[in-house]
């Protein structure tokens, strides 16, 4: 994929959370795009995989879906039995549920795992230390999240406080699906993982510091 076209994908990409930043902001428009928050997680996965360097080969596409699954069971477990994460419920902000937890969960721990692990891609680093590390970034990513999500009915929190073990559990999965790329060499080489996981990041501080 030439140069254009990979600037053009990371602008699309940039410009598509300015817009849903200015769009959540503003009371007038918040009802409206807290609506679109799962095709925006759609799109992220829609263009992870349009811009992927490799061929999604039968490994690849056992591993997606079972990441996939994986993520989207343990957060029924979580929600059910309060022992993963901590006590919470899904609001409606992220569409389809089934057994109480939405759908688009998975894909979103697919994209945000897939796009760390890509992070790390040409370093020296082992593929343990590589793991850790985006565990870490994708708890930091989380601190942020926990602050935005209930102003977005996503979820909320028994007693409007999140436990400890979120964050615990938050890096124990974060860890096991990255070192799984890493480890099965998925590939994950991606010109709009670094884009796709800071635009997210980005999108979510402002949104936890100005808390619409």
């Amino acid at each position: 994929m030439n140069k254009g076209a990979v600037m053009a994908g990371r602008l699309i990409v940039v410009f598509f959370y300015l817009v849903g930043i200015a769009g959540i902001l503003m009371d007038a428009t918040r009802p409206y795009f807290v609506l679109l928050i799962p095709f925006a997680l759609l799109f992220n996965a829609a263009m992870l995989f349009v811009y992927k360097k490799t061929k999604v080969g039968l490994k690849d596409s056992l591993v997606f879906v079972f990441v996939f699954l994986a993520g989207f069971g343990i957060e029924v477990l979580g929600v059910h039995t309060g022992a993963v994460f901590g006590s919470y419920s899904y609001g409606n902000s992220l569409g389809f549920k089934l057994f109480d937890v939405p759908l688009i969960i998975g894909v979103n721990w697919l994209v945000l795992s897939y796009s760390v692990a890509d992070l790390f891609n040409g370093t020296r680093l082992n593929i343990l230390i590589q793991s850790v590390l985006g565990a870490f970034l994708l708890v930091f990513f989380d601190l942020f999240l926990e602050v935005a999500a209930p102003a977005l009915n996503m979820w909320s929190w028994m007693g409007n406080k999140v436990p400890v073990q979120n964050y615990l559990a938050w890096f124990v999965l974060s860890f096991v699906f990255i070192f799984l790329f890493k480890i099965l060499k998925i590939g994950t080489r991606n010109p709009l993982s670094a884009v796709v996981y800071f635009s997210q990041l980005i999108f979510f501080v402002l949104l936890a510091l100005l808390k619409p």
